[in-house]
């Protein structure tokens, strides 16, 4: 079973999330034909807990 963990900044929509999670298991499918279920874990992050160069998302 093919466990995907995604870890990205909160803010997405639910719809953009499952638009994500469909897509993903469809490449997975289609690249390694998994024998059972795929199953996504989508880890949102504060953006204030997220940095990059020094400053955190929510800064930028």
């Amino acid at each position: 079973m093919p466990l995907v963990h995604i870890y990205m900044a909160e803010g997405r929509s639910e719809e953009q999330k499952r638009e994500m999670v469909r897509r993903v298991a469809q490449v997975i499918r289609e690249t390694i034909n998994p024998r059972s279920s795929i199953e996504i874990v989508v880890h949102e992050i504060p953006r204030q807990n997220i940095a990059i160069d020094g400053k955190t998302l929510a800064e930028m």
